[in-house]
């Protein structure tokens, strides 16, 4: 806790800017993973409160779009992604 006072001091006597861009960025980054899990739940509920049928290609192009945005945000690819579902009652 010291050592970020005393890095705080420091900085605020070189660039008070950098201090704010600093805590802009750590709070951005705590907030990422609750959009990332939020999002996602809002656009399901959407698809399936509609009044239009949901089907299984519905669900593979939301599914495949959330995922390549992540992956492309974590590693910086494009990775090729392809979303298999299956019905369980036709599965078995």
């Amino acid at each position: 806790y010291e050592t970020c006072i005393y890095f705080y001091k420091l900085v605020a006597k070189e660039d008070k800017v950098y201090g704010l861009i600093v805590a802009l960025n750590i709070f951005v980054s705590a907030v990422t993973p609750f959009i990332n899990i939020i999002i996602p739940k809002y656009i399901i509920d959407e698809l399936m409160n509609s009044q239009n049928k949901i089907t299984f290609s519905d669900i593979k192009t939301v599914v495949r779009t959330s995922c390549q945005h992540f992956l492309y945000r974590e590693s910086h690819r494009n990775p090729i992604v392809i979303p298999v579902i299956l019905n369980a009652s036709e599965a078995l």
